[in-house]
């Protein structure tokens, strides 16, 4: 998920839950002060209403009321009494001079029912929504339930039933002289009014908040993306950088965080361009050697030019101890054996550690001996630029070892056969193979791609240059599409460089480097390629990253070139001593009982024998009309690991 749509989806949120908050609370203040406003109206009227009640009458009929509720007696004779009917007649003038909805009086039996007493209607009424002593109350009010048990004054509970509707209810107990409490006076003021008003203030809450939620998240969202505009033209510099132009300028004329840190990189460019300077130079000067002594001493030579340093040699150490006799310098052997022997595991190349009175780093493994770059730190000080510099000229020599080591080897064993006179004609056979399929690959590359761009603008030159009399915007046009397809071509062969030598490996890693080499090629073909790699960290030698980058390189290449496949599967997947490389496709497959065309498949056949250098296996299985299935595996190397 990009930064700008993480900062919208976040400050959406906080501005969501900010804006539905506060209109949560302007309509709760809202509701208060209406019904505050009702509350007063209706404290006045209930306490006039009780105040105006002859407790005696009222306790006689409650009296009466709850003896025939207990004894299940004639309701007809509480009716009669001149005590009831004076204060239902009085009940109902209340009712109409105030015009309350409902007015009555309740009390309660031994048995906790909420039974009434009176209820304020004319003594001739005879409608179904009058309540006769005695008369049980089936819904519970809360407000009404406190203020008998309690004996407090309740204003203002709104309710909202099917059998009364929509009220606003006020309780006052009722108390005799002696303070005990008689019943509870309740009054219900019609409500319907309230809640349509409540109604429409949410609505016009809904709408307000809704409307300053979307005013406010489309200020947020135009100001991050002026934010992000500038952080996305940041990433495409450092992208430009990363592809090795550093050409790139940045802005360094802005004070705020952003031109900070556009600072911050244009000095590490510099710092980039500068090394990468001094370390081809020192690359060049490497790659001439031909034996393994003497690329020691141009070692040692490059890295006294590239740090001005006086003290610098290299090391041998077979496990135990170092090979004093094979060093010049006046070193303190004894602790440096001590430091290796504890942690020579835990080395990796092009990692300086400080080591007594000088900088120590692992460069390669030469005849199963560790062979170590010594600096003396006397008198020294290295920047960080001189630690990079060193880092990545570690790994290069690291590579260089290994390579030497292998065309040694291999320069032993054709010797042997040449001595011995049985050299078999294959080996020139392949070797002949292998360099033609190269050369025929590389040459295919450059023509279909980069000499037909060429040739097209040399045509479009010589169109230009029979045009004299173009004007100046026309000519300004042409340059700049030039300029365009200049860079095309540049970035062409640079993938063919990449292809040559995949000097990214150890910088970038083994998972981005097949990702990049992936999406190469689906640019070229309409495969689907499944990729995943599981615990695939940083402990693989450079001689290991090479090989499982070629494996899947010429795995890749198969499916385009031969096997007519429309999906591939590849996983990779490091154990703690094993390296799995596993590949399957929907492919036309082949016949493995039938002896292989080595002109198709002559790259599985160098698979094999990559795989065996590093003590390694590999499977296949195939039918023809059923794709491919291959695995591989070989034990790592624990130079690197910690």
């Amino acid at each position: 998920m990009k930064l700008r749509t993480k900062m919208n989806l976040l400050f959406s949120i906080i501005i969501i839950v900010i804006g539905t908050a506060l209109g949560y609370s302007i309509y709760v203040a809202s509701i208060d002060l209406i019904s505050e406003s009702i509350d007063i109206k209706a404290k006045n009227i209930v306490e006039n209403v009780a105040y105006n009640i002859d407790m005696d009458e009222l306790q006689k009929v409650t009296e009466r009321t709850l003896q025939i509720r207990e004894e299940k007696g004639n309701v007809q004779e509480i009716l009669n009494m001149p005590e009831y009917q004076s204060l239902r007649e009085q009940l109902w003038d209340f009712k109409r001079i105030y015009r309350m909805k409902y007015l009555y009086i309740m009390t309660k039996t031994k048995a906790g029912e909420t039974i009434y007493v009176l209820d304020a209607f004319p003594l001739d009424y005879q409608g179904n929504d009058v309540s006769l002593p005695g008369d049980v109350e089936l819904n519970t009010y809360e407000y009404l339930e406190a203020a008998i048990d309690e004996g407090k004054v309740f204003i203002g509970e709104l309710t909202n039933d099917r059998q009364w509707g929509a009220n606003l209810a006020s309780y006052v107990p009722l108390l005799n002289s002696e303070g005990d409490i008689i019943g509870v006076l309740g009054i219900d003021i019609e409500a319907k009014d309230i809640y349509d008003l409540m109604a429409q203030t949410k609505e016009r809450i809904v709408l307000f908040t809704a409307a300053a939620v979307i005013v406010v998240l489309g200020i947020s969202w135009l100001t991050i993306g002026v934010v992000t505009r500038r952080l996305r033209k940041l990433t495409s510099k450092i992208k430009k950088v990363r592809e090795g132009d550093y050409s790139v300028e940045f802005d360094t004329n802005k004070r705020d965080e952003i031109g900070e840190l556009e600072v911050a990189f244009d000095e590490l460019v510099g710092v980039f361009n500068d090394s990468e300077i001094r370390i081809n130079n020192s690359l060049i000067d490497l790659s001439k050697s031909h034996k393994i002594e003497e690329l020691d001493q141009k070692i040692i030579v490059n890295i006294k030019n590239a740090l001005s340093v006086e003290s610098v040699d290299i090391l041998e150490f077979d496990g135990e101890s170092i090979q004093a006799d094979k060093t010049k310098l006046n070193l303190p052997y004894h602790y440096i054996q001590k430091y290796l022997r504890e942690n020579i595991e835990c080395l990796k190349i092009g990692n300086l550690v400080k080591v007594n009175e000088g900088f120590l780093t692992l460069i390669g493994l030469v005849d199963d001996k560790y062979r170590l770059l010594f600096i003396d730190g006397q008198n020294v000080s290295l920047s960080q630029r001189d630690k990079l510099s060193i880092r990545l000229l570690s790994r290069y020599i690291a590579v260089f070892y290994e390579n030497l080591t292998l065309i040694e080897e291999l320069s032993d064993k054709i010797m042997d056969f040449e001595n011995g006179g049985d050299a078999p004609s294959w080996m020139s056979k392949v070797f002949l193979q292998i360099s033609e399929k190269e050369r025929k690959r590389l040459a295919s590359d450059l023509h279909d791609e980069i000499l037909q761009s060429i040739i097209k603008m040399r045509r479009d030159v010589s169109n230009f240059l029979e045009n004299p009399s173009a004007c100046k915007d026309d000519v300004l046009n042409r340059l700049e599409k030039m300029e365009e397809e200049f860079d095309e071509v540049i970035l062409m062969i640079r993938e063919t460089c990449n292809e040559l030598l995949p000097s990214f490996l150890s910088e970038k890693g083994i998972v981005m480097a097949i990702d990049r080499l992936i999406e190469r090629a689906s640019l070229k073909s309409n495969i689907v390629i499944n990729f995943e790699a599981f615990n695939v960290d940083s402990r693989l030698e450079y001689e290991e990253l090479l090989t499982v980058y070629r494996v899947v390189q010429e795995l890749i290449n198969n499916a385009i070139a031969h096997s007519k496949a429309t999906e591939v599967d590849l996983m990779l997947r490091q154990d703690v001593e094993k390296f799995v490389i596993y590949y399957n496709d929907n492919g036309i497959g082949m016949d493995l009982n039938t002896k292989i065309d080595t002109n198709k498949h002559l790259g599985l056949n160098g698979i094999k024998e990559r795989i065996r250098l590093l003590n390694g296996t590999v499977s296949m299985s195939s039918e023809l009309g059923h794709g491919l299935e291959f695995s591989c595996q070989f034990p790592t190397k624990k130079v690197v690991a910690c």
